[in-house]
C-alpha cells in the first residue's frame, strides 16, 4: 500500500515531462518557420522559391499538429491569452474563407492555390492555425523575445546573401539579379523588402532590453538589412520602412533617450552614406534609389498605372461578386473579360500576362472571397491594432515595447501588400508576431518562468 503514492508521484512527474516537451516542441516549431521558410529554395527547379517554402510551411505545419494534438490530449491548457474578442470577426473570417472555397468557380485552385503562390484555402487555414499556436506556444515576454531574435539572426543571413548578389556573388545563379533588383533568398524583391522592414521592426523590439554588445549586433543588422532593403529598389519597401519606424520609434522614446541609445548606428550609417557619395558607383545607386522613392507618387509612371489598372480589375470583380467573391486564388481565372473596362491600349498590355492577383490584399479579399469577408478582416485587423494602441497607452514598459512591435508590423504588412501580392514567406510570420504578441504584450512579466501550461491539473 506504501508503493502506490510513490508510483502516483512518478506517473504525475512523467506526465508534466512529456506535456513540457509537447509544449517546447510546438514553440520550436512555430520558431522554425521563421527560419526555415525564409532560408529555403532549391534552385534546380523552375519554381525555385515559393514552392519550396509553402512546401516547408505545410510539413511544418502537420508536425504541429501532430504535436499539439498530443498536447491537447496530455491535458495541456489551450487558454490564450490577449483580448478574446478579436477571436470573433476572425472566426467569421474563416467559415467566409472556407465557404467561399466550397462555392469556388474553380474548387481545386481554390483549395490549393495559383502556381508561384499558393495563397488558397490550405495556406490561408495555416496561417490561422500558425496565429494561434503561436499564442499559446509563444505568449510570454520571454517567447516573444526569442521569436524576435530567430527573425534577426535569420534576417541578418538573408540581408547579406541580398547584398552578396547586388556585388555578382551568388554560388546558385550567375551574375547580379535581373534589373540589379536583389532577391536574396526570398524570391522577389517586393517581397524580399517586406520581410526586411519586419527584421528591422524586431531588431529596433530588442534593443530596449539589450546589453551593450548585443546592441552593436543590432545596430549591425539595422543597417545591412536597410542597405539590403534599399538595393530591392522596392517603393512599397520604402513607404512601409518609414510607416514601421514611425510607428515604433516615436512613441517609445523621448529624443534624448533614443539619441543616445541610437547614436553610434546613426554615426556609422552618416559615414556608410559620405563613403558612398564620395564614390561614383555609390552615389549612382543613391541616385537611382532616391529617383526610385520620388516616383512613388508618381501615378503616371508604368508600374504605378499597372496597380491602378489592377485594383479597378479588382474592385469590379467584388462588385459583380459581393456575397463570397470568384473563391480564393481565382483572380487568375476570371480577370480577362474585366479588360474590357480599360483603355485598349492598356488591356493590349495586360492581356499578354497571367495576372495572378489584383496586387492589393483588401481588394483580392474582397473579389474572391466576397465583400462580408473583407468586412470580418478588417475589423479583425483594426481589433488588432486597437489593443496594440491600447497597451502602448496604458500598459507596463515591456508590454508597451511589444505593443509598438506588433502594431508596427501589423501597419507595415498592411500597407505594403496593398502594392503587391501576399507571399508566403512575409504572410506568415505575420500571423506569427501578430499571434504571440497579442498574447504577449497580456502576460505579466513573472509568467516567463511558469509551469507547463497543464501543472496543476
Amino acid at each position: 500500500m506504501a508503493v502506490a503514492p510513490l508510483s502516483d508521484a512518478r506517473h504525475g512527474a512523467l506526465h508534466l515531462r512529456l506535456l513540457s516537451l509537447t509544449e517546447l516542441a510546438t514553440a520550436s516549431l512555430v520558431v522554425a518557420v521563421v527560419v526555415i521558410v525564409p532560408l529555403v529554395f532549391d534552385p534546380n527547379l523552375d519554381d525555385a522559391f515559393a514552392f519550396p517554402k509553402v512546401t516547408a510551411i505545410r510539413v511544418i505545419g502537420l508536425l504541429g499538429a501532430v504535436t499539439f494534438l498530443c498536447y491537447v490530449l496530455l491535458g495541456g491548457s489551450i487558454a490564450q491569452n490577449g483580448d478574446r474578442w478579436i477571436d470573433l470577426p476572425l472566426g467569421v473570417f474563416a467559415a467566409l474563407v472556407v465557404a467561399a472555397s466550397v462555392a469556388s468557380i474553380d474548387a481545386v485552385q481554390s483549395f490549393a492555390g495559383e502556381p508561384y503562390q499558393y495563397q488558397g484555402l490550405v495556406t490561408v487555414l495555416l496561417y490561422l492555425g500558425a496565429f494561434y499556436v503561436s499564442r499559446l506556444a509563444l505568449g510570454s515576454t520571454q517567447g516573444f523575445r526569442r521569436l524576435l531574435t530567430a527573425i534577426v539572426c535569420t534576417g541578418s543571413a538573408v540581408s547579406i546573401y541580398g547584398i552578396a548578389q547586388s556585388l555578382g556573388v551568388d554560388p546558385f545563379w550567375s551574375g547580379p539579379p535581373d534589373d540589379d533588383r536583389i532577391i536574396s533568398s526570398v524570391g522577389q524583391s517586393n517581397d524580399l523588402a517586406t520581410y526586411l522592414v519586419v527584421v528591422v521592426i524586431a531588431a529596433i523590439g530588442l534593443w530596449p532590453t539589450a546589453g551593450g554588445r548585443a546592441r552593436v549586433g543590432l545596430g549591425a543588422v539595422i543597417l545591412i538589412s536597410v542597405f539590403a532593403l534599399a538595393l530591392t529598389f522596392s517603393r512599397g519597401g520604402y513607404v512601409g520602412l518609414a510607416a514601421a519606424l514611425g510607428v515604433v520609434l516615436l512613441p517609445r522614446f523621448r529624443a534624448a533617450q533614443w539619441g543616445r541609445a541610437a547614436a553610434p548606428v546613426v554615426a556609422v550609417a552618416a559615414g556608410v552614406l559620405v563613403v558612398a557619395l564620395a564614390l561614383p558607383p555609390g552615389r549612382a545607386m543613391v541616385e537611382r534609389i532616391v529617383n526610385r522613392a520620388v516616383t512613388t507618387i508618381d501615378l503616371s509612371e508604368s508600374s504605378a498605372r499597372m496597380h491602378v489598372d489592377l485594383w479597378r480589375i479588382g474592385s469590379q470583380i467584388a462588385l459583380d461578386h459581393p456575397i463570397l467573391g470568384t473563391g480564393p486564388e481565382t483572380f487568375p481565372l476570371v480577370f480577362r473579360p474585366y479588360l474590357e473596362d480599360l483603355p485598349p491600349d492598356r488591356a493590349q498590355l495586360l492581356g499578354g500576362f497571367r495576372l495572378e492577383s489584383p496586387h492589393n490584399e483588401l481588394i483580392g479579399v474582397a473579389a474572391e472571397m466576397g465583400l462580408p469577408a473583407l468586412a470580418a478582416y478588417v475589423i479583425f485587423l483594426g481589433a488588432c491594432a486597437w489593443a496594440c494602441v491600447k497597451r502602448a497607452r496604458a500598459g507596463e514598459p515591456a508590454s508597451r515595447s511589444i505593443a509598438l512591435v506588433v502594431l508596427a508590423t501589423l501597419v507595415s504588412h498592411v500597407l505594403m501588400n496593398s502594392f503587391k501580392t501576399p507571399d508566403v514567406t512575409t504572410s506568415s510570420i505575420f500571423w506569427i508576431v501578430l499571434g504571440a504578441g497579442l498574447a504577449a504584450m497580456g502576460a505579466r512579466a513573472e509568467s516567463d518562468v511558469r509551469e507547463p501550461s497543464g501543472a496543476g491539473r
